[in-house]
């Protein structure tokens, strides 16, 4: 059984520190009368080389709680995964990714005809990615 919520009780911004959970969830999870184990997921829209935002996802480490704080195991398990997902993205460490959905990359319009020629007079393989142009 899956339940996703968002346990900071509203839409935060991801640098926001010290994440800080509403106590519903670590009541929630203290009353249980099964083992559980949560899973903290942090989420970034960056803007990164393309025209269209990216959607990076870090799942963080498990966490199993037995007679603890719920609340404060789960915003320090947050805050870590949220802090190691913006020090791969800033760092533009694409390699640590899967690509689940990709779109368009490049740009259309008289400059993506220019690329495109320079790249056929240099006898390169046109990649419209703006990560591959070069001047």
């Amino acid at each position: 059984t899956v339940i996703w919520i968002n346990a900071q009780g509203k839409f935060c911004d991801v640098r926001q520190r010290p994440v800080k959970i509403e106590p519903g969830l670590g009541a929630l999870l203290k009353v249980a009368k099964f083992p559980i184990t949560t899973l903290p997921v942090a989420v970034e829209y960056t803007y990164g080389e393309e025209q269209c935002p990216e959607v990076f996802v870090n799942f963080g480490s498990p966490v199993v709680c037995k007679d603890g704080d719920w609340t404060a195991a789960c915003e320090s398990a947050l805050e870590a995964a949220q802090a190691e997902l913006a020090e791969v993205v800033i760092a533009k460490q694409n390699e640590r990714f899967e690509t689940i959905l990709g779109g368009a990359v490049g740009v259309g319009g008289v400059y993506g005809v220019w690329q495109r020629f320079k790249a056929k007079l240099q006898g390169k393989e046109y990649d419209p990615s703006h990560g591959s142009l070069t001047s």
